[in-house]
């Protein structure tokens, strides 16, 4: 029986380190839901079904992973979406959204992005969209807060990283209203203001917009002779406040003035059409003037 030589390796299969490394996170997200109360499991064995379809999503992705060799023909919403789902999902608790947050910001991060050959596009924006329309259940102010990071921090990895650049203008006004969102969420609500997450947003949004504005240079110029959408007119973005900034008798006020103006209007087309039958009543009364001899 020839043994093996002295200094020789052996080769790793095609896939190991990628699928190492995504089973890490998946187990990492998987723990944090077997923690909770709610999601409290027993089961024999680490893939066996459960009951829940959010842990269920986990476990299928896990067997599916080591079968997995060539990792570019492996679109990357497929293992992301579960991540997604958990982070969208509104039952699950800021501690569980925390740790696929922090599992999301390492494999965009990662090489296992890059690695894909299609639908990087498409994965990158569904990621920036599930983080802006982030939900979780409401703990513990301070435990809150730290998800509230942690999505910042997302944000900014997506738009500043090597992933921003597969990131639409929609996905990018997306981010930036969420970072904005989130260092302003108390005032909105009538609360004392975070200076965590105050200062923590001022430095993602300034960091967002120097990414976008380096950016520029690579962004195609305009063909010649033909103007932007808009033709002959600056696009203008209006930003109005949030409901709760605006009270009751603000939009009372704005909607009597609004009333008032419609009834201007109506009141002054009524006096130009009363005019103008006027005007013909008198023309059919008046005789023709005679001609002269």
């Amino acid at each position: 029986m020839a043994g093996l030589a002295v200094g020789s390796s052996v080769e790793e299969p095609a896939g190991t380190a990628e699928a190492l490394l995504l089973s890490g996170e998946v187990a990492t997200v998987v723990a944090a839901l077997r923690a909770q109360y709610a999601w409290s499991y027993a089961g024999d064995r680490y893939g066996e079904e459960a009951n829940d379809p959010l842990l269920e999503e986990f476990c299928v992705l896990r067997r599916k992973i080591f079968t997995w060799r060539d990792w570019r023909a492996v679109e990357p919403l497929e293992w992301l979406a579960p991540f997604f789902d958990i982070i969208r999902s509104p039952e699950t608790s800021g501690p569980v959204t925390g740790v696929a947050l922090s599992s999301l910001i390492s494999l965009l991060r990662s090489p296992l992005l890059r690695a894909s050959a299609r639908g990087v596009a498409e994965a990158v924006s569904a990621a920036a969209d599930a983080v802006a329309a982030c939900k979780f259940e409401a703990t513990f102010p301070a435990s809150d807060e730290c998800v509230l990071l942690r999505i910042l921090d997302v944000l900014q990895a997506l738009v500043c990283g090597p992933a921003g650049r597969w990131l639409s203008d929609d996905a990018l006004l997306g981010a930036f209203q969420a970072c904005y969102r989130i260092g302003h969420y108390q005032t909105e609500r009538g609360k004392p203001t975070s200076e965590l997450l105050t200062h923590a947003s001022r430095r993602d949004l300034g960091a967002i917009v120097r990414a976008v504005f380096e950016r520029v240079r690579e962004m195609p110029p305009p063909a010649p002779g033909k103007v932007a959408e808009g033709e002959g007119h600056a696009v203008r973005l209006h930003v109005s406040p949030p409901p709760s900034e605006r009270g009751v008798e603000e939009e009372d006020a704005e909607e009597e003035e609004a009333e008032r103006r419609a009834g201007e209007e109506d009141e002054a087309r009524r006096r130009v059409q009363e005019d103008e039958a006027q005007r013909q009543s008198l023309n059919e009364s008046d005789p023709s003037p005679a001609s002269p001899p």
